[in-house]
């Protein structure tokens, strides 16, 4: 029997940035360019119920664009599945987006 190998996982790494301790650098680095084209935003700052036990607390929201920003080192299969019930639970009309890499230029790597 062949023992199933699973592939490392990437390790987030928390970073501070204005004063705010992220999950991981690629979120600290979304904030930074958020900041650098003067769009206001908010760090996890309000977690939903689905339903059925599963909750889900979205990286950021963009007030002034009522846009959720949910950031991902990498898609899979499941990147989307909860901002997609979070759309039809609330019946929302805030755009969920779901991004895979960092901006341009990035610096925190």
């Amino acid at each position: 029997m062949t023992p199933h190998i699973q592939p490392n996982p990437i390790r987030a790494i928390p970073t501070r940035y204005h004063g705010v301790l992220f999950r991981s650098r690629l979120e600290a680095h979304w904030a930074e360019s958020f900041d650098g084209q003067g769009i206001e935003w908010l760090y996890e700052e309000d977690s939903y119920d689905l339903g059925d036990g599963v909750y889900y607390l979205p990286d950021f929201f963009l007030p002034r664009l009522r846009t959720y920003v949910e950031v991902k080192g990498l898609l899979d299969d499941d990147a989307e599945v909860k901002p997609r019930a979070l759309a039809k639970a609330t019946a929302m009309n805030h755009i969920l987006v779901v991004i895979a890499h960092a901006p341009a230029g990035e610096r925190w790597a």
